[in-house]
């Protein structure tokens, strides 16, 4: 299981990896070609959208990953129940479109949400085959899918751009890429049309409705920043502040994600053997620790450097949310990362009365945080997400796992003081040598930093970055012998 485990993460990192940064790279030249105003009225619409998905999944996907087995009956049932939801939500945007529209107070966006509506519908249908996949762990099949949706819909909003399409090159790059993955996952899956027993949904809603209601819960926390964003400040801050958003959640989609994604149902099979679920745990807060923290901290320190090489200066606006995002990841990298040992250990229930603190009160600060506009809203993001981060890991490590909460914030220690080095290195180096040239800064501080981070965390003998050392080791030569 630890062979396949690994060959799940590997194959799956490395092809989310090269999704992401292929997208990233399209992103830029997207980001060159269109103003940022596009982008946020685009942001203002995908709120719902990122919502609806959750929703139309009602957590049947968490529920099938876990049974230890999942008939026909049982997978088409969820599915039909998914896309009934998804019509119904693709119906009330319709329904909404010009209320939308007056809330934002931009007219554009009654007919945007007229365009975008079916994506609701689409999505859904993605759910249980992704479900299915992941039960098996088929993740090289699932990224190649990702890999390919995200490359086609891409290259289609970058010609619509160069055509002059404005935010319809975004729209369109919203199609292609959902019905792309729709496509793929329905037919490599072992999805396949059954009977619809509505019996058979009855004993999967105990546990699904704990997972949707906590997605609920964190999914409406974390878009409301763009809600008020979007209402108070306008698309062009919105397109700074989503764009920031994106650039910096790049770690977290490339490594913990990935991570998280791929331990639920390997964790699912051995959550009677908890001091194995521990280790598991230690050891991978440890190399997400090594890998993020150095990165994160970087990225915030470079923010101006990064922005004007891969944006240019129209983008330059952006810097502030761009550092306050990166220094929040910083936490949520970790945080995250509880998510599938609540869920493995069958506790889905604690993990729904975490977020119904956590969440209410980050709305809460987030709606204080506008009264003093943008500065006010990234100290409360800010403030929110420490909050997030150490409520679920406290409850984790000393209610699920039964350990002590010292033991993590000693595996967390040496990549922080490791990375503290790097940027009061950083920091010095800076006021004596700094170049007009963001590319050279970029070039400079980037050497300097990774060398100053890897002989940090050496000489701390940090047990992660050894073991991540040796992992990368063993697998170079196998690929040279």
């Amino acid at each position: 299981m630890k062979k396949k485990a690994l060959s799940s993460i590997a194959w799956s990192g490395s092809i989310q990896i090269s999704s992401q940064v292929l997208n990233f790279l399209l992103g830029i030249v997207l980001a060159r070609l269109l103003s940022p105003e596009v982008f946020g009225l685009m942001a203002m619409l995908l709120v719902f959208s990122i919502v609806s998905q959750l929703l139309s999944d009602f957590g049947f996907s968490a529920s099938l990953i876990q049974k230890k087995e999942v008939t026909k009956d049982e997978s088409f049932s969820c599915f039909v129940i998914n896309c009934m939801i998804g019509l119904v939500f693709a119906a009330c945007l319709f329904l909404t479109n010009s209320s939308l529209a007056q809330f934002y107070n931009e007219p554009f966006v009654e007919v945007l949400s007229l365009a975008i509506a079916p994506l609701f519908l689409i999505n859904s249908t993605c759910s249980v085959p992704t479900a299915l996949m992941s039960r098996e762990l088929e993740y090289k099949k699932l990224s190649l899918i990702q890999l390919s949706s995200v490359l086609l819909g891409s290259v289609s909003a970058i010609i619509c751009a160069l055509l002059d399409f404005g935010v319809w090159s975004l729209v369109i790059q919203q199609y292609i890429t959902a019905l792309t993955r729709a496509i793929f996952l329905l037919k490599l899956s072992s999805f396949r049309v059954g009977s619809f027993k509505i019996a058979l949904i009855k004993p999967l809603m105990k546990f699904s409705a704990s997972v949707f209601t906590t997605k609920l819960i964190q999914q409406v926390a974390q878009q409301t920043d763009k809600i008020l964003v979007g209402k108070y400040v306008g698309a062009t801050t919105l397109g700074f502040y989503s764009r920031a958003y994106y650039l910096t959640a790049f770690p977290i989609t490339n490594i913990t994600r990935v991570v998280s994604d791929v331990m639920f149902p390997v964790l699912s099979q051995i959550k009677q053997d908890l001091s194995k679920v521990n280790e598991v745990y230690f050891r991978l807060v440890g190399m997400i620790a090594v890998l993020t923290f150095p990165l994160l901290i970087g990225m915030a320190f470079l923010a101006e450097e990064i922005i004007m090489l891969l944006l240019g200066d129209k983008w330059l606006p952006m810097t502030k949310f761009f550092i306050v995002f990166s220094i929040a990841n910083i936490f949520s990298t970790i945080g995250q990362l509880c998510g599938p040992f609540f869920l493995s250990q069958g506790r889905a229930d604690l993990q729904l009365k975490i977020n119904s603190f956590t969440q209410p009160v980050r709305i809460l600060l987030l709606v204080i945080g506008i009264q003093w506009g943008v500065e006010g809203i990234l100290l409360a993001y800010l403030v929110s997400t420490l909050i997030s981060f150490l409520t679920p890991v406290l409850v984790l490590t000393i209610v699920v796992l039964q350990t002590n909460i010292i033991s993590l914030f000693l595996t967390l220690i040496k990549p922080f003081l490791a990375s503290g080095i790097m940027l009061t290195t950083l920091v010095i180096l800076k006021s004596t040598a700094s170049f007009n040239s963001a590319l050279v800064n970029i070039m400079l501080f980037g050497l300097v930093g990774s060398l100053t981070y890897l002989l940090s965390i050496r000489t701390f003998k940090d047990s992660a970055y050894f073991e991540l050392e040796s992992l990368l080791l063993k697998k170079i030569n196998v690929r040279v012998g």
